[in-house]
């Protein structure tokens, strides 16, 4: 997280935002893991699942990158050391207005899935 937290910032004067939302823990759970890792930044809650579910995520953790039209662009599922190099590479492409090419059914399932909130969902 700290990684994502990073180029977040990086990216902040060009529009990016990070939200780590956390699937089905208390708030309080995550107040205290933000705090003990020292990491200020936005965490909508998903109680339920449901974000999860209309997103297809079917691991921990799952990265996806949304466009500025709310159009899913990338998909990333684990961890990797080559991380970082990735997500610059996705969010200079699509600043740069150019969408990134799907890689696999998974992403091409993702390329028009939208949320919109009906209440406050984070911390």
């Amino acid at each position: 997280m700290p990684t994502l937290v990073e180029v977040a910032r990086e990216y902040a004067d060009r529009g990016v935002r990070y939200f780590a939302v956390n699937l089905q823990e208390e708030p309080a759970k995550v107040r205290s893991y933000l705090k003990e890792a020292k990491l200020q930044l936005a965490v909508p809650l998903d109680k339920d699942g449901a974000v999860a579910r209309k997103y297809g995520v079917q691991g921990i953790p799952t990265m996806v990158i949304v466009d500025k039209d709310g159009v899913v662009a990338k998909v990333h599922v684990g961890s990797s050391p080559r991380l970082k190099a990735e997500l610059t590479r996705v969010l200079d492409e699509l600043l740069a207005a150019k969408r990134p090419a799907p890689k696999s059914r998974l992403r091409c399932r993702f390329r028009r899935a939208r949320l919109k909130p009906r209440r406050r969902w984070w911390i």
